[in-house]
């Protein structure tokens, strides 16, 4: 049975003004391999909650995949996928080249990151199951957007 791994990461806010404003804060993250909950969701709820409870503010910069990685001691393909779950909930905006930063949005409505992370859910399980039945994405695809078109759901929903 493995310890939860306890961890320090360094967050860099966004530059103010002229001259750019390094704060260091201690986030503490705890990822315990053995649990039943995957690395990349346990990454991504906590960070979640860091950004809805204020921990990390709005313009902060989450380390880069390769230092949260490292830091964690895990896969960077893990810190990926939980950096794309928050940024697909709307927490974080990831800017090319320059980094993953907390949003204003991020910090203000837990609601919209419940749904997201429901929906999150709901995609996992979706493509678990079409993995069992040896479908591929864009079969999955074309059967989501024939389900949409049948249903009427719109093409983009700013509210998910």
């Amino acid at each position: 049975m493995s310890c939860p791994r306890e961890q320090r990461v360094l967050i860099q806010l966004t530059p103010a003004g002229e001259s750019v404003l390094i704060q260091l804060m201690a986030l503490t993250l705890h990822l315990d391999p053995s649990a039943r909950t995957p690395l990349y969701r346990q990454l991504a709820e906590q960070l979640s909650a860091s950004i809805l409870d204020g921990t990390l503010a709005a313009g902060s910069r989450l380390p880069s995949v390769r230092e949260m990685a490292i830091e964690q001691r895990v896969n960077p393909n893990t810190v990926a996928r939980a950096y794309r779950e928050i940024d697909l909930a709307g927490l974080v905006n990831t800017q090319a080249g320059r980094g993953v930063f907390v949003t204003e949005a991020g910090t203000g409505d837990p609601e919209k990151a419940a749904r997201s992370e429901s929906l999150a859910q709901a995609v996992d399980l979706l493509l678990k199951v079409a993995r069992e039945h040896s479908l591929n994405l864009d079969q999955v695809v074309a059967l989501l957007r024939q389900r949409a078109n049948s249903a009427r759901v719109p093409e983009k929903n700013d509210d998910v």
